[in-house]
């Protein structure tokens, strides 16, 4: 199995563009389809070709699957999950995660099982094809070698995102 990754910090809505694949995303703290619906029907109709970067397991990606465009389902490696799938906030404690070795653990269970942990350990399925990680979380850099080294260990092929 492959997994596309791409590590950036995300800003809110956001359109790539320049010589490579655009990709829209959109705040993962926004849950409702119809304002996703909007602004995935917006980015289509001025790029057709754009890649729609949602939440996995999210009335995002209910959203893109709905429309014609290609779209990747994205985790988070630095963040804990509540049971529907949705981020824990982040004024809970431990919806930030900082432990290189727990952020690993849990990405390479994600990604190997197909499924969300949640902090109460529930499983939700879910495609997975990237994962993000906020360069400005404490130990990022860390978390990101960790992660890394524990999805190669246990197999799973890295590349490029849109490779």
């Amino acid at each position: 199995a492959h997994l596309y990754y791409i590590f950036f910090i995300f800003c809110g809505r956001r359109a790539f563009g320049g010589g490579r694949p655009r990709i829209c995303e959109l705040t993962p703290e926004l849950t409702d389809s119809w304002p996703a619906y909007d602004a995935y029907e917006a980015a289509l109709s001025v790029a057709p070709e754009t890649i729609l970067m949602v939440l996995a397991a999210s009335a995002q990606e209910k959203v893109a699957q709905s429309l014609p465009c290609r779209y990747v389902c994205e985790i988070f490696a630095d963040r804990a999950y509540n049971d529907d799938a949705t981020l824990v906030d982040r004024s809970i404690e431990g919806a930030v995660i900082h432990d290189p070795a727990l952020a690993a653990d849990r990405i390479t269970q994600m990604v190997v099982n197909g499924s969300i942990i949640t902090r109460s350990g529930q499983h939700i399925k879910a495609q997975i094809d990237t994962i993000c990680l906020h360069g400005d979380t404490q130990n990022a850099l860390e978390i990101a070698k960790s992660v890394r080294r524990s999805l190669e260990q246990a197999g799973v092929t890295l590349a490029k995102f849109c490779s």
